[in-house]
């Protein structure tokens, strides 16, 4: 028995004999809700149902309908949820640019696809004409979707002169960038953070359909290795990094003569009409010194340098920038003007940010490349590295002496009057600002007074050990002011002449007195009384250190006080009283003042021949009694280290004796201490190689014994040995124990004169006589 085919009829319409599908009807209107589709797809994947009849019930079918009909409402249904979902957004374009060409001309004004050219109209006029004109910008950028920007070239045709010549070629006076992408314009504001001080080169932001005269491609080339580093940021759109790279194709594409610029970069060298492409915001320059190197600046360049070109008749006393001289036909000569304006930082006790505007003129006779270092203004990393490290060094000095610093000095000063060697100062510019302006405000000069310093480098940087960026450093002066402690007088010293002080570390163990009192001394300054840990009920009182060193002249007191300053390694601030002066009023100013600079510089004060301000008061004398009380109370009050010196104690005011901590005499030197001190000259003498020349020390080290027998003080003997080398370099002999003694028989018949006018005594015993010592 074979099989029954069962044939299902399709509902169908016969139309002009063709088969055509019944049109679907909505869903709703066989009474079939949206919502209930889910549950057919359900419902198809369950085991044990009967699949047909779910799909004929929830599609609101009758019992009778056929499989086309349920093929039809399924084709219906699916067509109304393809229609429900909102609609795909058509694929974005890959981005690109065009270029249009705007021609000025007298006749006519016109925008093309096609760069121009010339064309002869008449006899002898030419006029520039384009090819597929366009309407207006405005026109060709809604006429490209897609369009990232659209770059336009500006070309002068003819003005009121008349047509251009025949000989030029088509001459493009301006290229103009328009944007159109939202997303281009953002991400190339942010390239911001990528291009070094991109802040002070590019725009904070870049509007959409603005157009941007002489966008600067160069400075986008030069950083063309840095930019991509954008491109990797997952901050920024896969279309941003796409239209960013076809503006970078674009930049490649224009880079013909970037290129060729690149290349003489490399190769250290440059052509006159590439100098613009020198100068970019942001880099260091280097501003040459034409008197000496050692004064050399560095700036900053702050903004997009303007270039002017003038021509001049041949002269042949000028020069090219490498120096050598031109001789060339007339009107050879370019005259290349550059207008820079630089930020470079200056000191007056606080950093402050300085504007410096400079103006580079270079004369060329051709177009051949040249030396960038021959200029005397360019960027600093074309600057060989001996250059670069003295810039670097000199910085790192000017640093350290931000605040007061003691330091050697050898060289001329600003004025070059004055040439010092192993000089010590103090350097210290808020000082002698301080005391320029308190002298400004006293002589009633409006234009220094007051206080009108900045502060553009903050405080917690200053106090850093190291600034932060490196290259702070390269900016930093060539001169600062330091105060010569011998002539108290302030001078502009050269930053590249300082050096560190070297102390001599022997100089407070060569001293000729008993080595008791040199660990009383070395206690005394090494376990100074701090100010904070001062005993005295009233604070700010009696926590200095006030040392006393009386005797006879030549014995050794003056020589303490320096050895004292060199073991505590401080600077000596000596004050004698043809300093101070006599009047009360100008004393208590002059002694507070110094005492103010010995406190801030933290120096040994000595006072030497003190004993004109401590001479006991009397009821004859007001003037001196307050000379005498001033200088009590600035005593009272100082809490450094004041050595004071005197022969004359004998004299002192009462007052004195209970503020002295420490009083040391001082007695005539005897035979061992004279040898000792001959032998210690002797030693310095010998490492002078000024004298070592002329210098027999092997006999004056085997006549010691017979030196020492001369009675005659520290001061005296070294008078004696700096004579005996005038006198051996004069009569050209050896500088021996024969010449020694030919100025002592000279040196000593005044002595002799006046121990005799003076019944036998010496200066010691006439003081004692007199009740001075």
């Amino acid at each position: 028995m074979e099989p029954k085919t069962v044939t299902r009829k399709r509902s169908v319409d016969r139309t002009n004999d063709s088969l055509t599908t019944k049109r679907p009807r909505p869903l709703e209107s066989e009474g079939i809700q949206m919502s209930t589709l889910p549950s057919i797809y359900h419902m198809v994947k369950s085991v044990g149902i009967d699949w047909r009849e779910a799909i004929r019930q929830h599609l609101g079918l009758e019992l009778s309908a056929t499989d086309g009909d349920l093929q039809n409402a399924l084709s219906n249904a699916s067509q109304i949820v393809r229609m429900a979902a909102p609609p795909s957004p058509p694929p974005i374009p890959d981005p690109f640019y065009l270029t249009v060409h705007e021609i000025y001309c007298q006749k006519d004004r016109g925008i093309y696809h096609i760069e121009p050219s010339l064309i002869q109209v008449g006899a002898a006029a030419n006029h520039l004409a384009g090819r597929d004109r366009v309407s207006t910008i405005q026109n060709v950028i809604e006429k490209n979707p897609g369009l990232a920007f659209l770059v336009i070239r500006e070309y002068q045709c003819c003005d009121h002169k008349g047509p251009i010549n025949q000989q030029e070629q088509p001459y493009q006076i301006k290229q103009s960038i328009v944007f159109e992408s939202d997303h281009l314009c953002a991400v190339l504001a942010q390239l911001q953070t990528i291009i070094p001080h991109g802040k002070s080169l590019i725009p904070t932001s870049i509007q959409r359909r603005k157009s941007y005269s002489n966008f600067n491609l160069w400075l986008y080339y030069h950083y063309r290795d840095t930019i991509p580093e954008l491109l990797d940021s997952e901050d920024i759109s896969s279309q941003a990094k796409k239209e960013l790279a076809t503006f970078m194709k674009f930049v490649e594409e224009n880079s013909g003569e970037f290129k060729a610029i690149t290349k003489l970069l490399e190769e250290r060298q440059l052509s006159r009409q590439y100098l613009p492409y020198l100068f970019i915001p942001g880099e260091v320059l280097l501003i040459r010194n034409k008197y000496s190197e050692n004064h050399n600046r560095a700036a900053r360049l702050d903004k997009w340098s303007t270039m002017s070109v003038t021509w001049h008749p041949n002269r042949h006393d000028r020069s090219s920038p490498n120096g050598d001289a031109i001789k060339a036909p007339l009107r050879s000569f370019m005259r290349v003007t550059m207008e820079l304006e630089m930020v470079t930082w200056e000191f007056d006790g606080w950093f402050s940010r300085s504007v410096v505007f400079e103006k580079l003129e270079l004369d060329f006779p051709h177009k051949e490349p040249f030396d960038i270092s021959s200029l005397y203004i360019y960027p600093i990393s074309y600057a060989d590295e001996h250059t670069r490290d003295a810039l670097r060094r000199r910085g790192e000095m000017f640093w350290s002496c931000r605040f007061a610093r003691y330091v050697s000095y050898t060289g001329p000063d600003a004025s070059g009057t004055e040439t010092f060697v192993n000089v010590r100062f103090m350097v210290d510019c808020e000082a002698y600002g301080d005391q320029t302006r308190k002298y400004a405000n006293n002589r009633g000069n409006r234009s220094i007074q007051g206080d009108s310093r900045r502060d553009d480098l903050g405080p917690e940087a200053m106090a850093l050990d190291t600034p932060t960026n490196p290259e702070f450093t390269l900016f930093l002066p060539a001169w600062m002011y330091g105060f010569n402690m011998e002539s108290k007088q302030w001078h502009k010293l050269s930053v590249a002449h300082i050096s560190d002080i070297d102390w001599d570390k022997t100089a407070f163990h060569r001293l000729v007195i008993p080595e008791d009192t040199k660990d009383v001394i070395k206690a005394l300054i090494t376990n100074k009384l701090d100010s904070s840990a001062s005993t005295d009920l009233i604070r700010g009182k009696g926590s200095g250190l006030i040392v006393l060193f009386h005797g006879p002249p030549g014995t050794g007191k003056t020589l303490t006080a320096e050895s004292v300053a060199e073991f505590a390694k401080k600077p000596l601030y000596r004050v004698t009283c043809g300093d101070v002066g006599t009047r009360p009023e100008a004393v208590e100013d002059y002694l507070r003042h110094t005492l103010d600079r010995g406190k801030r510089w933290d120096c040994v004060v000595l006072l030497d021949e003190a004993e004109v301000f401590l001479q006991e008061r009397s009821l004859k004398d007001l003037q001196r009694n307050a000379l005498v009380s001033v200088f009590l109370r600035e005593l009272e009050y100082y809490d450094g280290i004041l050595i004071l010196t005197s022969n004359r104690v004998g004299t002192f005011d009462e007052g004195f004796k209970s503020r002295i901590q420490l009083a040391l005499h001082y007695g005539r030197l005897s035979q061992k201490s004279r040898r000792c001190v001959w032998q210690n000259f002797i030693d310095r003498l010998e490492d002078d190689p000024l004298v070592a020349s002329y210098l027999d020390v092997t006999d004056l080290r085997e006549h010691l014994k017979e030196l020492s027998l001369f009675e005659l003080n520290g001061r005296e003997i070294r008078n004696a040995i700096n004579i005996a080398r005038q006198l051996a370099k004069a009569e050209k002999r050896q500088l021996d124990f024969e010449c020694l003694c030919k100025v002592i028989k000279v040196q000593t018949r005044f002595d002799d004169y006046l121990r005799g006018y003076n019944e036998g005594l010496d200066d010691d015993a006439m003081a004692r006589e007199n009740r001075k010592r």
